[in-house]
């Protein structure tokens, strides 16, 4: 039996290599290839723990507690509390974050509350790029889907749901969950001492591994697979400009007045020549280094950087000891046109947000990176009153939201 399994695989396996390596000639990039396919795999695990204690909010009932399984969308039993921090890999989404989550569900009838506060910068630790608000492949996976009857691919999975109990019939659409989505959640608190609470869920979704091998081939049944842009965007892919400034052009010569000899024209034409020349061999020009995205760099609504914007800060440092060594550097801070509120935000104002992000940059690539205090000229912010495009879309207002840094370059 082993042996002629060994045959079967041999006789099949370099059929596999082959469609493989035909689907990765088909892309460009290999690593965005091999990124799509790394996430297609972690689309079928789903897994979770978290801890809290009893507070104001849960009173005299357990912060956690319940047992809740399912096996698929039609068999449901338990329900389950937990209210408090969790850490999740939450499919291809990842994050420690605050959740308030409760679920009850017999055979096919379930009721969800589910409160992740991922998108919150009081309440949220830690987030990938799936589960950051303002990226283009979520707002992608938000729109309705022609495949799911009309249903966004996988709404409910990245964005957190209203404060209030949600009932679902025999199915729920393709999104929060797939009808082959099989889990296990277990939730306990020790009432007396401590009151401290513990839960745990494990989950495994059979309808991803048809995404997954499909994908080898370049096949995306779910259409979650990252395009080009939104590769370039969760890698943090920014581009250089040219780094040599252009030659300021000579100001033009001051109209001839009647009353003036030959001789004093004479000396005017010759001091603007010598000050044409000066501003060719002097005069620095502010010059574009990069510009990169503010969700890449900071978390959502904060001044805070994100271990992707470290990576991308750090790559920057390299460039400009090695192009820029010597060389001012300023550092821009740019917003969009919505208004800060005041709520939920310190900032009193997209100044005061463009100002502090401008100024984190800084101090990251002067203490952490060890660029000269010197070298820096200033940080400054313009708000959103120099967008790069007009603020009339949800993707402008993303392309809008940036760090901009510049360098004072001489002209050659």
């Amino acid at each position: 039996m082993i042996q002629s399994r060994l045959i079967l695989l041999k006789q099949w396996l370099p059929i596999l290599l082959l469609l493989v390596m035909s689907g990765c000639s088909r892309v460009q990039n290999p690593d965005h290839y091999f990124m799509n396919r790394y996430y297609d795999f972690r689309d079928m695990i789903h897994l979770g723990v978290g801890v809290t204690a009893a507070n104001d909010h849960t009173g005299v009932i357990p912060p956690s507690f319940g047992v809740y399984a399912q096996v698929t969308d039609l068999l449901k039993l338990g329900a389950i509390t937990h209210n408090g921090p969790v850490a999740e890999l939450d499919h291809r989404g990842t994050g420690v974050y605050m959740e308030n989550r409760v679920r009850a569900g017999l055979l096919w009838w379930e009721a969800i509350l589910l409160n992740q506060y991922y998108d919150d910068p009081e309440l949220s630790f830690y987030t990938n790029y799936f589960k950051t608000r303002d990226t283009l492949w979520r707002e992608r996976m938000r729109r309705p889907s022609r495949y799911w009857m009309g249903a966004p691919p996988k709404d409910y999975v990245y964005d957190h749901w209203n404060s209030r109990i949600q009932y679902n019939g025999p199915l729920l659409h393709n999104g929060w969950q797939h009808i082959y989505n099989s889990q296990l959640e277990v939730a306990l608190s020790e009432p007396f001492i401590t009151k401290v609470g513990f839960t745990a869920r494990v989950g495994f979704d059979v309808s991803e591994i048809g995404d997954f091998l499909l994908g080898w081939f370049t096949l995306d049944y779910y259409g979650d697979d990252l395009t080009p842009a939104e590769y370039r965007e969760a890698r943090g892919l920014v581009s250089t400009q040219p780094v040599t400034a252009a030659v300021p052009q000579p100001q033009p010569q001051p109209t001839p007045v009647a009353d003036l000899s030959a001789e004093e024209l004479e000396r005017l034409r010759r001091e603007n020549e010598e000050l044409r020349r000066r501003m060719e061999a002097s005069a620095p020009t502010e010059v574009i280094v990069r510009e990169l995205p503010a969700h890449i760099l900071f978390d959502i609504g904060t001044d805070r950087l994100r271990p992707e914007g470290r990576q991308v800060l750090s790559q920057l440092a390299q460039d400009l000891r090695a192009e820029f060594a010597g060389q001012q550097i300023i550092v821009e801070g740019h917003t969009d046109s919505q208004p800060i509120r005041a709520t939920r935000n310190r900032w009193r104002s997209n100044w005061d947000l463009g100002a502090a992000r401008a100024l984190a940059v800084l101090h990251y690539l002067m203490n952490e990176e060890k660029i000269p205090d010197a070298q820096f000229e200033q940080a400054r912010t313009f708000s959103d009153h120099q967008p790069a495009v007009p603020n009339t879309t949800p993707e402008n207002m993303q392309a809008n939201r940036r760090t901009v840094i510049l360098v004072k370059a001489r002209a050659r």
